[in-house]
């Protein structure tokens, strides 16, 4: 008698907890549903294959400080970018004297395209758009857009000394320009790898148009 107790209480238990936590995945997965994105396909050149893999990151500066948020990932050409600025701005913490933000989208390790830098009044305006900036967009069906980026370029840096001379076997750290705002001039830069210069101190950079 006393099992069949034990055994109508634990079935009386999981029914009332049943629904609530049906209740929970519900609410969850509608709240993933209502969060608002813009799905990206992104490639290089029209022919290309889409980007395997890669990340789309917001940088805001200051004479303070530099911080960054990871906007969305890149997965099989596909980068869904979140469009909620509200809570952007909750998980960027951007300080309150910000001078300007930048869209950094990188593929691999070593091959970034960023975006001029955005006057902070008009940025969370004009996200998408600024995405969409760093290529070539166009709008596909159900609301996705497909974004070209331009091939990199082979950009030859050539390094002397001050009296002339090639800089001939020097080893390099090259990065695209980010920010420089800040108490000791400090460079911070988006990393492009580290080269060696040849006999007559040049190096060759495959990188997007841009200050390095």
């Amino acid at each position: 008698m006393r099992k069949c107790v034990t055994r109508s209480r634990t079935i009386q238990i999981c029914s009332l907890l049943s629904p609530v936590v049906l209740g929970f995945v519900l609410t969850q997965a509608a709240l993933a549903q209502t969060t608002p994105q813009q799905r990206f396909v992104i490639s290089i050149n029209p022919n290309a294959d889409k980007v395997k893999s890669g990340a789309i990151w917001l940088y805001s500066f200051s004479y303070y400080g530099l911080q960054k948020l990871q906007l969305a990932t890149i997965e099989n050409g596909v980068a869904l970018l979140p469009l909620d600025t509200e809570n952007l701005k909750r998980e960027l913490k951007p300080h309150p004297n910000t001078n300007g933000y930048v869209i950094a989208l990188q593929i691999g390790e070593h091959l970034w395209y960023r975006t001029p830098n955005i006057q902070p009044d008009v940025f969370w305006g004009v996200l998408p758009g600024a995405v969409k900036s760093l290529g070539q967009a166009t709008p596909l069906s159900a609301g996705e857009t497909r974004l070209i980026l331009p091939a990199p370029a082979k950009r030859h840096v050539t390094l002397r000394y001050l009296d002339g001379r090639p800089a001939a076997n020097a080893n390099v750290a090259v990065s695209i320009y980010l920010w420089d705002s800040n108490p000791c001039a400090a460079h911070i830069g988006l990393p492009l790898g580290h080269f060696r210069t040849d006999k007559l101190g040049t190096i060759e950079v495959l990188a997007p148009l841009g200050a390095l």
